[in-house]
């Protein structure tokens, strides 16, 4: 086929004999990836899309919800990314392919302030609409091949440690991305002496190469097409398999309320921040960097603990907290004090969902059977995608037809239609946390022992201690790689003198000869 040029022979070249050092090389590929891909990931999403949409191409509500629900509602196509790994037994060229495809359609976005649709209008917004779109289609389908692909990369009895850790280190990298990004927008009226739209060419560009440059690293992990059956036919009927399984339905059904109650206000958080608020891109940034930053602490917590007590405590845990979250958006409102529950918000929300992501993510494959395992996550994926795909399109035209001018003044607190939904969210998501009451996992510990546990893993004498531990062993590999990569450069100085000294001698004895000969000729002539 034509990407067999660019993609020649990913299959054959993967490796035969599966050892621990291969298992390593693997894993540090993929940890690589991921940073590299967060970098992409917050630099052309979230709140700096939102900025776009809002402050260069003037887009409203109704625009923010459909970009918000096109990611999850493109998870639809995950059905058609696991007949197609089923049928060709090739998830890793699918997952590059469509990877690559994903990212790069971001460089049309990077010319629309440039005006190559000219008058367009309102078009340019759904021109840009329509090209996030395609390439959440490319990125679902890139997803439920790597899922598939990497649930059998990463053995069973480490997926929690280590998507642990690959997802702090990813949180890391975004919180990087995010940081740079605000300071960009914010200071690139005094650098380059324009507008702030301007700002986003710089900042969508480095994102998309960050992105592509991430593909290298993923193409480097191998797969492991022996340990799983793939062949030319496949039956269909493995779609229903998933409805039949009646706990893995209900991890569904949790998943997709869940999903839909989050959802459905999620979008117009940023929103509220910009046109309410009135907060500048640094300060958003800060507060998206908090929320990373809480993130990029509990992953190396719920690693373990989920490896440790299950995931399905860790769910019910951190959907409780997520479920009160709104309540300090309630609290927020134009005013000095206002950074205070906004931050706390953050905070929080980036701490349960680094848990409930994983914990979801690893209760995924281990409810689902090896045979025929991307139809129950392209079925999961698919359910969950659409009730979060048409919950902020819900939300946005509920908002646009029904709060967009409502206003109340309640003890001397006015209340606004955002206010209402986010009142809405919450209610909904403390539904939700009974339903994961209902699944069952084997081994599973309580809810409060995960409480005990974070208890203890926050505790300054252990805890944080521990994290700190971490992070010294981390500085400590990097400061060997830095001196290893001086050593190699010193190595290399050195061999490259006494290159050009041999280079240097050759030429003078070749020309020595000749030298004395033309001497010779002047002194006679």
């Amino acid at each position: 086929m034509w990407f067999q040029a660019y993609f020649p022979a990913i299959s054959q070249e993967d490796v035969s004999v599966w050892t621990a050092s291969t298992i390593d090389r693997a894993l540090s590929d993929s940890i690589r990836d991921a940073a590299l891909s967060s970098i992409w990931g917050a630099l052309c999403g979230g709140v700096f899309l939102t900025g776009f949409a809002l402050n260069v191409l003037g887009a409203g509500p109704q625009h923010i919800g459909v970009l918000a629900a096109l990611p999850t509602l493109a998870n639809l196509v995950q059905l058609l990314g696991s007949y197609l790994i089923e049928v060709t037994g090739d998830r890793k060229r699918l997952c590059l392919i469509a990877a690559c495809l994903q990212r790069s359609l971001w460089l049309v976005i990077v010319l629309l302030p440039f005006g190559i649709v000219p008058d367009a209008g309102d078009w340019r917004v759904w021109i840009m609409v329509a090209i996030v779109g395609i390439s959440s289609v490319c990125g679902s389908l890139a997803g439920i091949a790597w899922t598939a692909w990497m649930s059998d990369v990463v053995p069973e009895h480490m997926r929690g440690a280590y998507f642990g850790k690959r997802n702090m280190i990813a949180s890391a990298a975004g919180l990087s991305a995010t940081l740079a990004g605000g300071q960009l927008l914010s200071s690139w009226e005094q650098l380059a002496g324009s507008s702030v739209q301007g700002g986003f060419v710089p900042l969508f560009g480095f994102g998309t190469l960050a992105g592509l440059v991430a593909l290298w690293f993923l193409a480097r992990v191998p797969d492991r097409p022996e340990t799983w059956h793939s062949g030319g036919s496949w039956d269909l009927r493995l779609f229903l398999e998933p409805w039949r399984d009646s706990n893995f339905l209900r991890l569904i059904g949790f998943a997709a309320a869940t999903t839909f109650a989050l959802q459905l206000a999620a979008p117009f958080y940023g929103v509220y921040l910009i046109d309410v608020l009135r907060m500048d891109f640094s300060t958003i940034t800060l507060l998206g960097a908090s929320s990373t930053a809480a993130t990029l602490v509990m992953m190396k917590l719920w690693g373990p603990i989920a490896d440790h007590h299950g995931n399905r405590p860790i769910m019910i845990v951190c959907g409780s907290v997520l479920a009160l979250v709104p309540l300090l958006w309630l609290l927020a409102k134009p005013g000095s004090q206002v950074v205070l529950p906004v931050l706390a918000a953050h905070i929080l929300t980036g701490a349960a969902s680094a848990g409930l992501s994983l914990s979801q993510f690893n209760i995924q494959l281990k409810l689902s059977p090896r045979v025929g395992r991307s139809a129950y996550l392209a079925v999961f994926a698919a359910t969950v995608g659409m009730a979060g795909g048409v919950a902020p399109v819900i939300g946005g035209a509920i908002y646009q037809a029904l709060l967009a001018d409502f206003h109340l003044s309640f003890a001397g607190y006015a209340v606004t239609g955002y206010h209402v939904l986010f009142f809405v969210s919450m209610l909904l998501m403390i539904l939700c946390v009974g339903l994961v009451t209902a699944l069952h996992e084997v081994g599973a510990a309580p809810p409060y022992a995960v409480i005990l546990q974070l208890r203890n893993d926050l505790d300054p004498q252990t805890g944080i201690s521990s994290f700190m531990d971490f992070a010294m062993v981390e500085v400590q590999r990097s400061e060997r790689f830095l001196k290893e990569l001086d050593q190699m450069t010193d190595e290399l100085a050195a061999r490259s003198e006494r290159a050009v000294a041999g280079l240097l001698d050759r030429i003078v004895r070749v020309l020595e000869r000749p030298w004395a000969k033309v001497k010779e000729f002047l002194r006679f002539s």
